[in-house]
């Protein structure tokens, strides 16, 4: 018997499958083992829309004035022309060759897509990592803002329904990694 077979046997409300785009009432999207039952039909699915259509717009480098977790990190030169150049759902091959990253033209770094991306309105987001606030860290990019998402965008992404500031912590640490930032704060 695998490992699936045993949970329906053990456990019959139990479905032990991988799970879609949606399917546990989070707006993010990943291929994780599912063990609870799906609480959403395809059609219900949240979408990137849902959840940040309602926010105000910032431009690259911007603090939101009415909340300072709606912050977006600042971008290069460059990386403002390949966010430019990117197209919601589309990855660094749809860039003129000049913008790509030289990894990127190797043998090795031509396969890997999910870097450089724009989310799309219409679908669940990607999986949000602790790494969401970097343009070239996935697929994070804003639909059609010129920037990546913010620390408020990526909050509400992760399920997290209004977050609040954090405690008393200023909010640049929320920013800084290097000592354990918002997602360290977070999990504790």
């Amino acid at each position: 018997m695998d490992f699936a077979q045993g949970l329906r046997t053990a456990r019959p409300r139990v479905e032990a499958r991988y799970r879609e785009y949606g399917e546990c009432s989070r707006t993010s999207a990943s291929q994780n083992l599912l063990l609870i039952p799906p609480t959403h039909r395809a059609n219900e699915y949240r979408k990137v829309a849902d959840a940040l259509r309602k926010l105000p717009p910032l431009r690259a480098g911007e603090v939101c004035t009415t909340d300072p977790l709606h912050r977006a990190s600042t971008l290069s030169n460059r990386n403002l022309k390949r966010i430019r150049a990117s197209r919601p759902g589309g990855t660094w091959r749809d860039w003129p060759r000049h913008l790509r990253a030289d990894c990127h033209k190797e043998k090795t770094g031509k396969t890997y897509r999910s870097v450089y991306g724009r989310m799309e309105w219409d679908k669940p987001s990607p999986t949000i990592t602790t790494q969401f606030y970097g343009f070239g860290n996935g697929r994070f990019g804003h639909p059609e803002q010129d920037r990546g998402i913010s620390l408020r965008e990526g909050a509400i992404l992760q399920s997290f329904p209004n977050p609040e500031p954090l405690g008393e912590k200023p909010v640049s640490q929320f920013c800084d990694s290097s000592r354990g930032g918002y997602f360290e704060f977070v999990g504790r």
